[in-house]
């Protein structure tokens, strides 16, 4: 495995098909879009339960006397919006994967409209393998959660230190059914699989390429934390100018001083948003071609390196069910 090259390539990626861009900001539509406007239908849910007087009444059957429209508005408002941008993600999910097949086989111009009219045919596996993730999400959520409150209501909190091995674990774990769950979604758009297939072709990727692996999540997790670290220094200077403002309008007692510093934070946050914007989408693309390129280096290596008893998936039709 040569990750010089894989990491090179990965980046000239990134860095020279702009439209990419495109696709990785739909793939993170459902995220970016959904949590505004679910707040609509929440606010108005709770804007009722707040008294014509100065307290605030929280009483339980005046919730579910008046608000129940509002209760029921907004379950109906966040499943219908997030089912529609879900299907966005996946579409940009499936657009940038099929971008940089492309452009690995050869392509040195992307066409966004050729690129879109291939999503359908995969839509119904990825969605299939989205919701397998989401899935597994909950359940670690609700296990997590579950044991985080029978230890803090049990234990007083002293019981987290006995089980900081277990949650490294469970880190670890998670990690790799992460890994395996993106290699087989690479496996549906590149390779054509059903979804039964490709989560078996993701399992042996990275089961005879632990190494590999091991070494591509951590340099990406080190390039991933330097990264995070420049964008909270960056991200402070937008909030230096207003910190000082505000002391200095309060010690001279001068509101043009404190109305500069807002001026100056707002001018600082105008050039800072659009370059952390742009590094963030540029690394998501990244990432992404770096286990993409990845998969279509090791991909084909499997047939040498599995038993002779034991087959390999090979390409079927996306459109298949898993049971087909």
């Amino acid at each position: 495995m040569q990750y010089n090259r894989v990491f090179t390539t990965s980046w000239q990626i990134a860095w020279k098909h702009k439209k990419l861009w495109l696709f990785a900001f739909f793939s993170q539509f459902a995220t970016i879009v959904t949590i505004p406007i679910v707040l609509v239908p929440v606010m108005a849910m709770i804007f009722p339960l707040l008294s014509t007087s100065q307290e605030i009444s929280y009483d339980v059957q005046n919730f579910f006397s008046t608000s129940l429209l509002q209760l029921l508005l907004g379950t109906v408002v966040y499943v219908v919006v997030s089912v529609v941008f879900s299907i966005i993600s996946i579409v940009g999910a499936i657009g940038l994967m099929r971008g940089v097949l492309r452009v690995n086989r050869g392509a040195t111009q992307l066409s966004v409209r050729e690129i879109l009219a291939e999503t359908p045919a995969y839509i119904k596996p990825y969605g299939l393998l989205y919701l397998l993730s989401l899935a597994i999400s909950l359940v670690t959520a609700a296990v997590l959660s579950v044991l985080i409150y029978l230890v803090s209501m049990y234990t007083y909190g002293l019981g987290f230190v006995l089980l900081s091995p277990v949650f490294l674990v469970f880190s670890v774990i998670l990690t790799a059914v992460s890994i395996i769950i993106s290699q087989a979604g690479i496996a549906i758009v590149a390779d054509e699989m059903n979804l039964r297939d490709a989560l078996r072709r993701g399992y042996l990727v990275v089961r005879h390429n632990i190494v590999v692996f091991l070494v591509i999540s951590l340099l990406m997790g080190v390039i991933s934390f330097v990264l995070s670290y420049v964008g909270r220094f960056a991200s402070s200077f937008m909030f230096i100018p207003i910190f000082f403002g505000v002391i200095l309008g309060a010690v001279l007692e001068n509101m043009f001083v404190l109305f500069f510093g807002w001026m100056l934070s707002l001018l600082i946050s105008l050039v800072v948003i659009p370059i952390l914007f742009v590094i963030s989408y540029l690394m998501m693309i990244f990432y992404q071609t770096t286990w993409m390129l990845t998969y279509l280096e090791l991909s084909p290596q499997l047939k040498e390196k599995l038993p002779a008893e034991e087959s390999l998936p090979e390409q079927e039709n996306p459109t298949a069910t898993p049971d087909e």
